[in-house]
């Protein structure tokens, strides 16, 4: 595993179409982490995994259908795909905790392991990064809102 600038890795992220926290969760914080994830709403949990596999697994129709009804009257299906693209290959995911302002809104962190290859680097770079998405439930089912 190669160590480069914090910097480089945020512009690799976002050209791959991950928002990244600019706080890394720091372990001196576990416990008020384990706590946010303790107070979730209901099947938010279940529902942002389910997202995030599917973007794992490459099930891009299966990842458009967790947008809210309301983004996809403007997300095409195809813009949706060429977001999916980028220079990173997310590997694996793990729920790290959700900021309610209500019971049907919220910020939901997850953190994925992301496998990237850059020029003028002989090997492949692991590494995580914090990406939190805003989600609503609507009629008893959560939905991710992106920015269209």
């Amino acid at each position: 595993m190669h160590s480069f600038k914090p910097i480089l890795l945020l512009i690799v992220l976002c050209a791959a179409g991950v928002s990244v926290l600019a706080d890394d969760l720091p372990s001196s914080r576990a416990s008020e982490n384990q706590s946010k994830v303790d107070k979730v709403p209901d099947g938010l949990k279940e529902r942002v995994l389910a997202y995030w596999r599917a973007k794992i697994d490459g099930r891009v129709e299966t990842a458009y259908g967790f947008v809210s009804p309301e983004a996809r009257k403007v997300l095409t299906y195809k813009h949706f795909l060429g977001q999916m693209k980028g220079v990173g290959r997310w590997r694996s995911v793990r729920f790290s905790g959700a900021e309610c302002s209500s019971d049907d809104n919220c910020a939901a962190t997850v953190i994925v392991e992301i496998k990237m290859r850059l020029p003028r680097f002989p090997e492949e770079i692991h590494t995580t990064a914090p990406v939190t998405e805003k989600w609503y439930r609507k009629d008893g089912r959560w939905w991710i809102l992106l920015d269209v």
